[in-house]
């Protein structure tokens, strides 16, 4: 897990992480995670360093492929992973209940020759 700082005060406004256990190692695929505190919405902190994440996974770390999820209510999420270019692969419906009412997590995925062809635009 990396913090993730706001250049303009040199405050901590976040994490983000790649994530591997060992099935994911074996294929050669990790599991894109991030948080942004909620006074850091909004200004594409997520997307800028979920850019760098992912070209550290694919060009660095070699992967072949990255996951991600987000719950259907997070439309700040769904943004983000649209923006970075991740397909919806599944959706896994009444996933969470939160204040009586139930939410599907959408499962997403992106594969290295979908980043190369979107970071070479």
């Amino acid at each position: 897990m990396v913090g993730i700082v706001w250049k303009e005060t040199d405050t901590l406004c976040g994490c983000i992480e790649l994530g591997r256990n060992n099935e994911e190692q074996k294929y050669n695929r990790a599991e894109l995670g991030y948080w942004i505190g909620r006074d850091f919405w909004g200004r594409g902190i997520a997307t800028e360093a979920g850019l760098a994440m992912l070209s550290f996974g694919f060009d660095d770390l070699k992967l072949h492929k990255i996951t991600s999820c987000y719950y259907n209510f997070n439309v700040g999420s769904e943004r983000v992973q649209k923006k970075l270019g991740f397909k919806i692969e599944g959706v896994l419906r009444d996933q969470i209940e939160r204040e009586g009412h139930y939410f599907a997590l959408i499962k997403t995925g992106l594969l290295v020759s979908e980043f190369h062809g979107i970071a070479s635009k």
